[in-house]
């Protein structure tokens, strides 16, 4: 063996501990995926879906049926609400 192969192996991480790093490194992020609900500020006026969507235990049906009425009678604005709404809708299924 030459001393170029022994010194890598003598620096490098085995096998198995290579890849028990790597699923480490790798599911990090993951634990960074989730969106936090915005807090309207306390000087603005928002529609009663908004004020159902942020509630501690939200009703999700009780909100989409708030958020289409609304847009019935408003035209659609896009927002950090209708934002969040479209996330909060698709972590839901």
């Amino acid at each position: 063996m030459s001393d170029n192969y022994r010194s890598l192996l003598r620096y490098h991480l085995p096998g198995r501990w290579r890849i028990a790093l790597a699923w480490v490194v790798l599911a990090l992020p993951l634990s960074g995926q989730r969106d936090l609900a915005y807090t309207p500020r306390l000087d603005e006026q928002v529609p009663a879906w908004v004020q159902a969507m942020y509630r501690p235990d939200p009703d999700p049906g009780e909100v989409m049926a708030l958020y289409e009425a609304y847009y019935r009678e408003h035209p659609f604005e896009k927002n950090q609400h209708t934002q969040y709404y479209k996330r909060w809708i698709a972590d839901l299924g």
